[in-house]
């Protein structure tokens, strides 16, 4: 019996971590570099996504049960994957500075709805609620303590070249006809943001493999749907810290499974956005660098698939923070402007189910090739 426990201890462990070839353990060109990343199949990060949904029932919301439980989800998974330890995991505690959040939604309606709309249209009445509705849940949080979760691992030749990624974990649901937040709703919230959290959790399972010459940072960012709150107490909390580093930039990953045809308005499949900031400059040109970092390696990998880079106020999303700060940052996700998940996004309905496989698959294999080229400066 004893036995029997520890083979299923081990199989539980190894079977979630992936095995490279010792040569694969540093990147010497192009060819390999594809090879590796395709070490991760679609069945992998499907099958993972479908845990993520189930681990949390029935809501990751902020506050709710659900939502106590992914922090320690997350590190038991990262351990799975990371079995030898070759990274730094750790959950980062943070006070919400829900202040700071709810002027930032009091700021937005009077800036997009104060002086738009008379009081009696129907516009304003949905905005006032959706906004009191907003407020008064970011209130219920002021005792709560957000959780971001954390894996380092430290470059063999440059350690203070850092290139960070993070993906959002909470959920949320509204009422469509009210935008009042419904927090009675299941959320299994799948490609919101289960897509961007798995995707990094399996780079995870390829990068504890490999003996990086940089340093890669993936942050699982808590309360993003209220305010950002968790990669704004992030920043706060290591802003001096960043400064000091040689940050190449943050890559926000968030929503990468959903993908049509027939309902995107350029009728094409395989076309997603990469946000930056507008117009040209330090900072607009810093994310427009990062992009074009990723972007040499990511677009070989599948001449079906690209992302697009767009300048633009792309709001909300944890690039926010970064962007306000000064640091390079870019929003990698799907098409807002063609191809949107509307009908299901913070609704009960953001299923596994209703994703694109093939696509969700592309666009990991893109930012993983992306992030580890630039890691070798593979060319």
């Amino acid at each position: 019996m004893r036995f029997l426990i520890i083979f299923f201890v081990l199989f539980n462990f190894q079977s979630f971590a992936l095995t490279l070839k010792a040569q694969d353990s540093t990147i010497r060109n192009k060819t390999q570099l594809s090879r590796i990343v395709k070490n991760v199949k679609e069945d992998d990060l499907i099958s993972t996504l479908r845990d993520f949904v189930r681990c949390c029932r029935p809501s990751r919301m902020a506050g709710t049960s659900g939502h106590e439980m992914v922090s320690k989800w997350l590190v038991d998974e990262i351990k799975k994957r990371d079995n030898t330890n070759s990274g730094l995991t750790f959950v980062d505690d943070f006070i919400p500075n829900t202040e700071e959040a709810i002027k930032k939604f009091q700021d937005n309606f009077q800036k997009e709805i104060v002086g738009r709309y008379e009081e009696k249209d129907p516009v304003y009445k949905k905005w006032n609620d959706y906004t009191k509705s907003m407020i008064q849940k970011i209130e219920s949080l002021k005792t709560v303590t957000g959780k971001n979760v954390i894996w380092e691992k430290k470059g063999a030749k440059f350690p203070n070249e850092v290139i960070m990624l993070g993906a959002h974990y909470d959920t949320i649901a509204f009422n469509k006809e009210t935008l009042v937040i419904d927090e009675s709703a299941a959320q299994p919230g799948a490609d919101n943001n289960g897509t961007g959290v798995v995707a990094l959790l399996e780079m995870i399972n390829l990068f504890s493999k490999i003996q990086l010459e940089k340093t890669i940072r993936i942050v699982f960012f808590d309360m993003q749907e209220l305010g950002e709150l968790g990669s704004r107490a992030y920043v706060s909390k290591y802003l001096e810290s960043l400064k000091k580093e040689n940050f190449v930039g943050f890559m926000n990953v968030m929503m990468l499974g959903f993908d049509t045809k027939t309902s995107d308005k350029i009728k094409k499949i395989g076309n997603f956005k990469a946000y930056i900031r507008e117009g040209h400059g330090e900072f607009p040109d810093s994310d427009k660098s990062l992009f074009d970092m990723i972007n040499r390696a990511g677009s070989r990998v599948n001449s079906s698939f690209k992302f697009t880079p767009l300048g633009k106020a792309f709001s909300p999303g944890d690039h926010l923070p970064f962007w306000e700060a000064g640091l390079p940052a870019v929003t990698f996700t799907q098409d807002f402007e063609n191809d949107y998940n509307e009908k299901r996004n913070h609704t009960s309905n953001d299923f596994v189910e209703t994703l694109n496989f093939k696509t969700y698959h592309k666009a990991f294999l893109y930012l993983a090739a992306g992030v580890l080229a630039q890691n070798f400066e593979i060319k």
